[in-house]
């Protein structure tokens, strides 16, 4: 299978977190490439290079992590939402799917769920990568 037609098969919301990732990298190689060059030498561009190296790391695993398929996906109704007293940007959700089992997983606060809808959780091992309302 080739590269364009494994990235066919990955869920939009995912692939615009890879989108948003190449594009962190490349707004920072491109600032701290003015950066060095207004400051003359003050390391910027070193700084700049390790940055992208770790961030290039980062966005190769999350590539490799979405084409292998690692990633579970959760679908249902979110039956209840409970807010994190200790981590106030999270909540955590359950969720009933169609075979009637209820699952929890913590999801950023700002995404906005909200009890009664029907949407799909992208997570790996228990951890929130993304997800979508489903109409």
């Amino acid at each position: 299978m080739s590269l364009k037609e494994s990235l066919g098969t990955v869920p939009i919301v995912l692939l615009r977190r890879i989108w948003l990732e190449a594009a962190g990298i490349l707004v920072i190689l491109v600032v701290g490439t003015a950066m060095e060059t207004i400051q003359e030498g003050q390391g910027f561009l070193r700084l700049t290079i390790f940055c992208v190296i770790g961030l290039g790391i980062h966005l190769s695993y999350s590539l490799r992590f979405l084409l292998k398929r690692q990633y579970s996906v959760t679908e249902g109704k979110v039956v209840e939402i409970k807010y994190q007293k200790m981590r106030r940007k999270w909540v955590e959700v359950e969720i009933r799917t169609e075979t009637g089992n209820e699952e929890k997983l913590l999801v950023p606060a700002g995404y906005g769920i909200m009890k009664g809808k029907q949407y799909r959780f992208y997570s790996w091992n228990g951890i929130f990568i993304g997800m979508e309302e489903v109409n």
